[in-house]
């Protein structure tokens, strides 16, 4: 696995806090900035390698802000900024038409804070915020109870989490898979404060009964590296794994990792199935691959990150913001001194063979983002397990995206969804290399591709050899345009089981056809090619326009190809 330092238009010289988020509902990744000394931008994704920038346009570009949270906490559909601040706190509505509009003072969350994260601390669907209060001065931090109209209310006492501190940074995962989300607040000069969810409103100071000792300035972040469905923890020294009923086992020594002197990150960067690690270093990016057997190794100058040329970094958000399936790393620079800072660097992931499966869940008993789902996912014998909101970092949060890699399982088996309202999705036999979109009360699926944004082979071009079944080959339709009826053509290299999938432009399947299990051959005249009548799976006549087909041939999918209706 390489990563490639892109020369895009994204090295804005601000050192912040930065995020990366689907401001505009298009599919993809988009990228937001804080600090100083230049406004605050918002750099929206062409869909192309490149981004432009719109904050003003946006009405987002203020100066400031160490951190930001994002997150829709009104379940609108569009995602909204949250941005901790010296003095007075900023909370961006997003108006789903490309604008913003700042609320906070009317939302009553423009509390002084230093950093921020929402989450559904009582699963009633509406999504609460946690400031840490101003690192720079003893105080106490806040929670916020989303109270369902556009404002928030201040519950810090009566939920048990006033403690006075440095707050300096937070985060959230539910350690003890208890269907409620926990939280971790770490203080400037003093030790952090892991608070257990006591299911009824308040939090009770834990921190001293799970065998996790904390030093002050100290981050926690969490995420299951050994796949044992537990959330284990990462500090900037050391690693804990959960152990189950409420305790952690210090397993550091001969795991491989360093110490980090900043912020830490589990994601999974080269799709194996196990969750590596992100770690900061004094001025240099460490990534330590996950080896699969509790030991990590150091693979920082393989992957081709390189050390800060000034300053330090203070943000890297990781996200795919091309949509190949790879996570990216994007970093943001701290001037040193007060100076100029940055300038910022994108790195793109360049990939590997293995594939993956990224999940969009979508709530409606639960909040919109559902955070605090949990999801397992089976595929080639291996069970990963996510919680969607953990594994982000201090300055930076993790995508909504919930990502997987498979390996070389050519389909995830399993997907349980438990989500935070307690209901349970299940989906069975998911093909790999695809993003969907799962909807809360909903069966199945749909594939979260934009327009036609599927792996389609340009006009003209030799069908793609795609998996491990060598020769498989599916054609281009004829006649095309039709109506009312077309054959599709294809070649198989060896005896499987065959089903032809069309897909509409929005990535909805609109007729299944399972053709058996078909002998090696070729398929491609009238009598032996598939025929499509123009007819869903309902048998109604589809609407003129743009359609999709793919073959799936045993775990295996062919490259896309388009085809069009005229009526």
């Amino acid at each position: 696995m390489l990563l490639s330092r892109q020369a895009s238009n994204v090295r804005w010289k601000t050192d912040g806090g930065s995020v990366f988020a689907d401001f505009n509902n298009d599919g993809y990744l988009d990228l937001y900035i804080t600090g100083w000394p230049n406004p605050n931008p918002l750099y929206l994704n062409n869909g192309d390698g490149t981004f432009s920038e719109v904050g003003v346009k946006a009405g987002v570009a203020s100066i400031g802000g160490l951190d930001v949270a994002v997150a829709d906490y009104d379940n609108d559909g569009g995602i909204d900024i949250y941005i901790p601040h010296d003095g007075s706190s900023l909370l961006y509505h997003n108006n789903n038409d490309s604008t913003f509009s700042e609320v906070s003072a009317k939302a009553r969350v423009n509390f002084s804070g230093w950093g921020a994260v929402f989450f559904d601390y009582d699963n009633d669907g509406l999504l609460d915020l946690f400031v840490a209060n101003d690192a720079l001065a003893p105080d106490r931090s806040v929670l916020y109870h989303n109270e369902g109209n556009g404002t928030f209310k201040d519950v810090t006492k009566q939920a048990g989490v006033e403690r006075i501190g440095q707050g300096l940074m937070s985060s959230i995962g539910d350690y003890d898979d208890d269907g409620y989300m926990d939280l971790f607040l770490g203080n400037l000069n003093q030790l952090g404060v892991l608070y257990h969810n006591k299911r009824d409103g308040t939090f009770t100071d834990v921190t001293k009964d799970l065998g996790v000792v904390l030093q002050p300035n100290e981050k926690m972040v969490f995420g299951d590296y050994d796949n044992d469905d537990n959330l284990d923890i990462r500090t900037f020294t050391r690693l804990y794994r959960n152990e189950g009923r409420g305790k952690f086992a210090d397993v550091t020594n001969g795991s491989g990792l360093g110490t980090a002197t900043a912020v830490s990150m589990f994601a999974d960067f080269d799709n194996d199935g196990y969750l590596d690690i992100l770690d900061r270093l004094g001025t240099s990016l460490v990534l330590y691959l996950n080896n699969g057997d509790g030991t990590f190794r150091d693979v920082t100058e393989e992957a081709r990150l390189k050390r800060a040329p000034t300053g330090t970094f203070l943000s890297f958000p990781v996200g795919d913001y091309d949509n190949d399936g790879f996570l990216d790393i994007y970093t943001c620079y701290a001037s040193p001194g007060g100076g100029i800072a940055g300038p910022n660097v994108l790195y793109r992931n360049n990939g590997n063979n293995n594939h993956w499966l990224h999940l969009r869940l979508v709530g409606t008993k639960s909040n919109r983002n559902a955070i605090g789902a949990k999801v397992r996912l089976t595929a080639g014998g291996m069970t990963q397990f996510r919680e969607v909101g953990t594994g982000g970092h201090s300055y930076s949060q993790d995508t909504f995206d919930v990502e997987f890699g498979l390996g070389q399982a050519a389909r995830a088996d399993t997907i349980e969804i438990r989500w935070p309202s307690g209901e349970v999705s299940v989906l069975n036999g998911v093909p790999a290399n695809q993003k969907i979109i799962v909807t809360e009360g909903q069966a199945g699926y749909k594939v979260a591709w934009r327009g036609n944004n599927f792996p389609v082979e340009p006009r003209g071009k030799l069908a793609t050899t795609l998996g491990h079944v060598k020769g498989t080959v599916l054609y281009q339709n004829y006649p095309n345009p039709f109506n009312p009826e077309t054959w599709i053509p294809y070649q198989l290299a060896t005896d499987v089981d065959v089903t032809l999938v069309i897909y509409n432009l929005s990535g909805r399947i609109v007729r299944t056809m399972q053709l058996g299990r078909q002998p090696a051959g070729f398929y491609l005249n009238k009598e032996r090619a598939a025929r499509w009548d123009g007819r869903n799976d309902g048998g109604e006549k589809v609407s003129s326009g743009i359609y999709f087909y793919l073959l799936q041939y045993g775990d295996e999918l062919s490259t896309a190809r388009k085809l069009a209706v005229d009526k």
